[in-house]
């Protein structure tokens, strides 16, 4: 139990800033390789800060929608982050001052979304002139 209490210490904390319901979320339990990292997917900062790891989170994947509040706090009491990833291409969302400053990564979806929205476009250019 002792081997099992060190290796779970070693993982990687990673906080997946997106409500359970968000399909990273269900994507996720169909992902093996999740397993090797301690992790919470949560925009409840209570929640959050109740969390076993909360002080010590590696990472964050975060969708948008309320970082600008709660990303001060969650970033001020943990000092062991090292990257910040938006699941959008812009940042802007989740740019806090206490992130600016810092030495913290940031990374974006910036790509991501752009063969699939130029398939739709073109499917929807062809249907229209069909």
């Amino acid at each position: 139990k002792q081997q099992s209490k060190m290796s779970a210490n070693l993982r990687k904390k990673l906080l997946f800033f997106m409500s359970n319901s968000h399909p990273v979320s269900q994507f996720s339990q169909q992902l093996p390789t999740l397993s090797r990292f301690e992790h919470k997917f949560s925009t409840d900062l209570d929640e959050i800060k109740a969390w076993d790891h909360y002080g010590n989170i590696d990472g964050i994947i975060s969708q948008p929608i309320g970082a600008k509040q709660a990303f001060p706090t969650i970033l001020s009491e943990n000092r062991s982050i090292q990257w910040v990833h938006s699941l959008m291409a812009g940042v802007d969302a989740i740019l806090v001052p206490e992130l600016v400053k810092s030495d913290i990564i940031v990374t974006n979806a910036k790509g991501a979304y752009s063969e699939g929205l130029s398939e739709f476009t073109m499917s929807a250019i062809l249907s229209y002139y069909k």
